[in-house]
């Protein structure tokens, strides 16, 4: 769960409030005047967007690397204008992954959550609502407008049902939730002027290069991230490449990078055996299985570049267990992947450059990337955006196993799907899913 909106501003008082709460009367000294003075700390920037080892914006390692792989500003506007459009082409399907919520708000409103029985529609749970105590009439028909129209869309697009949330506020209002806001504020006309957000605060390519957060604990240069396209001066000849200089070129902008955004996303994993005789919790005997997961970990200021390698590192491990495996008593071995045998890719957009990177550095095809949108098109609240990916992965790879399956008429085998996302600090993480037939046999 992420609520970017609600991080606080805060301010460090520790030396004078040893635990607990304060007021501003408690605080009254003669430094109290000093203090006002100090500034209020961004807990959203410093917590989730700095790079705690380089002390830089992580928007800072996204030029980087969009600088030395040669990845222009036209580029990425293109990169996050499909992203945009493509979340708008799956509005149905994304909204099928999402559990609408009404939320019901008034003063004096106690914090619950009504959700109907299993089998039963939202329009079971309005005696309940029409019992909360202290809710306005007026605001009792709002909901049972609200619930009505829910309804309509859960019975002909959803794959959950809804609920209704109940909390205190100053007026009362009731709102429903129940899709991205990001896709509607797609400005193409708008894309093209913006200014780039982070290259003011860049420092000369020299500098970062040589950076501690650019080198691994021996000294020696992380460049080792950008072996496949030569050596770290190959990495300098794509920085001239954009600005004929040593010099960073700006290429990130507040349009062709995610916005700041809440949303929350859960996952069930289980395993195999509690499935076993169970077809009813398997949908249209369908099953999606984690085959393998890798992490990575990268030097901070290569943070971006942690998908690329983690996908490697899936990659590197079936081929190890192919190596490893005993043989069948067929004689045969697990079969190896490259890269292109991935059916359908889920590489989180941090940034534009950094999916772009991994489309680049790995040869994958653009087509087989984030197609229903990516975290720049429909947003990246950044603590679930794993979960995130992973779940619409899963759905994408089973929309695509149907797919196959109508067009053949029958069997269609299994599909294979990647889900990978780099974190602040260099980490990178990758999970490899498997969707078939129950019966049909697995490809890996």
């Amino acid at each position: 769960m992420e609520s970017m909106s609600r991080a606080p501003h805060v301010v460090s008082i520790r030396d004078r409030v040893k635990f607990g709460d304060t007021d501003s009367a408690s605080l009254a000294s003669p430094e109290a005047e000093e203090e006002a003075q100090t500034p209020m700390v961004d807990a959203l920037l410093r917590d989730g967007l700095i790079d705690s080892f380089s002390d830089l914006h992580m928007g800072v390692a996204g030029e980087l690397q969009a600088n030395m792989r040669g990845i222009d500003r036209d580029s990425q506007d293109s990169f996050a204008g499909t992203s945009y459009q493509r979340a708008q082409a799956s509005s149905s399907f994304l909204e099928g992954e999402i559990v609408p919520v009404i939320v019901v708000a008034y003063p004096g409103a106690s914090k619950t959550v009504l959700t109907p029985e299993a089998g039963e529609g939202l329009v079971s749970i309005l005696p309940e609502v029409d019992a909360l105590p202290g809710i306005p009439e007026a605001l009792r028909e709002e909901v049972a407008e609200e619930v009505a129209r829910e309804g309509r869309v859960a019975d002909a697009e959803r794959e959950h049902s809804s609920c209704v949330v109940v909390c205190p506020a100053p007026s009362p209002c009731v709102t429903w939730v129940g899709g991205d806001e990001q896709p509607s504020r797609y400005r193409p006309d708008k894309m093209s002027k913006l200014r780039p957000a982070f290259i003011r605060s860049c420092p000369p390519l020299p500098t970062l290069l040589s950076h501690p957060a650019y080198r691994d604990d021996t000294g020696s240069s992380s460049s080792h991230f950008l072996a496949e396209t030569g050596t770290e001066a190959k990495g300098r000849e794509g920085v001239s490449q954009l600005s004929g200089t040593d010099t960073l070129v700006g290429t990130i902008t507040a349009a062709n990078a995610p916005s700041l955004n809440d949303g929350a996303a859960a996952l069930v994993v289980t395993l195999p055996r509690c499935l076993e005789g169970g077809e009813e919790v398997v949908d249209n005997g369908v099953v999606t299985e984690v085959v393998c997961v890798a992490e990575v970990a990268v030097p901070p200021l290569a943070f971006t570049e942690a998908p690329t390698q983690a996908i490697r590192a899936i990659v590197r491990s079936l081929a190890l267990a192919s190596r490893t495996h005993s043989l069948s008593p067929e004689g045969e071995r697990p079969p190896t992947l490259s890269p292109s045998d991935i059916d359908l890719y889920e590489v989180n957009e941090a940034f534009s450059c950094v999916a772009l990177g991994s489309i680049g550095a790995l040869g994958l095809d653009p087509q087989t990337v984030n197609v229903h949108g990516g975290s720049v098109g429909l947003g990246h609240p950044i603590g679930c955006s794993g979960a995130r990916i992973t779940g619409t992965l899963a759905r994408s790879l089973q929309q695509l196993l149907e797919g196959r399956e109508a067009e053949q008429g029958g069997d269609a085998g299994c599909v294979l799907g990647v889900a990978a996302i780099c974190n602040g600090g260099g980490g990178g993480s990758a999970i490899l899913l498997q969707v078939r037939r129950r019966g049909t046999s697995p490809r890996v």
